[in-house]
């Protein structure tokens, strides 16, 4: 989706639309992650769930361009890996 992104005026209009609603519903799904974890305690989210979640797909989707501009798949890895961390808990 990430390559979609980058030149998405120039695609069809079906496809312009199946990349929205993608990204519309993978940052809500997000969201709904940020927001539960802000429940249960897991997280502290410093922002509101949507917001977190928009900052979150951005950094996935530039860390995997960068990634892939340099040919390393640890600088995706380097840049997201707190997302995938086991947090402690917040209390």
């Amino acid at each position: 989706c990430v390559s979609f992104s980058s030149s998405v005026s120039s695609l069809p209009i079906e496809v312009q639309t199946s990349i929205e609603e993608f990204r519309k519903h993978t940052t809500s799904w997000i969201a709904e992650a940020f927001a539960l974890a802000q429940k249960d305690g897991s997280i502290r989210v410093t922002r509101s769930p949507e917001a977190e979640a928009a900052t979150a797909f951005a950094l996935l989707e530039g860390a995997q361009i960068a990634a892939h501009a340099a040919r390393d798949v640890t600088i995706f890895d380097l840049a997201v890996g707190h997302l995938v961390e086991t947090p402690e808990k917040v209390h």
